[in-house]
């Protein structure tokens, strides 16, 4: 009834099976931490290829900012080269115009003196 090489078959059968599926897990928890491992990796080499970027990009706009920072100096000396021309030319306007108002007061003083006295010269005739 009971062959003891059939238990000891039976044992080894069943070691053999709790063996294979010991590997069979051991051999898919090795995957997913491979898995895991390569896909930490992927993720590292994009945020560093990201990284990568955003400093050029950094740069280029920094490099940017410098230029135009540079072009707004340029324009602001120009600008105020032109404001300082710009006035000194109204300034030489307004005294020009300053001289003729005194020229045409003096003319009219005159013009008003000698009318005064052909006035006085017609009454004195009378």
């Amino acid at each position: 009834m009971f062959n003891y090489d059939t238990y000891q078959n039976v044992t080894y059968i069943i070691a053999a099976i709790i063996s294979a599926t010991g590997g069979i897990f051991m051999a898919v928890r090795h995957a997913f931490r491979d898995n895991k491992k390569t896909k930490e990796a992927q993720a590292c080499e994009i945020l560093g290829k990201a990284s990568e970027e955003t400093n050029l990009v950094r740069i280029q706009l920094e490099a940017r900012i410098e230029a135009i920072e540079m072009e707004l100096k340029n324009l602001e000396s120009s600008v105020k080269k032109d404001l300082g021309h710009i006035q000194e030319i109204y300034t030489s306007e307004i005294a020009g115009l300053a001289n003729k108002i005194e020229n045409l007061r003096d003319e009219l003083r005159t013009q008003h003196v000698d009318l005064l006295n052909l006035i006085t010269k017609l009454i004195d005739r009378r």
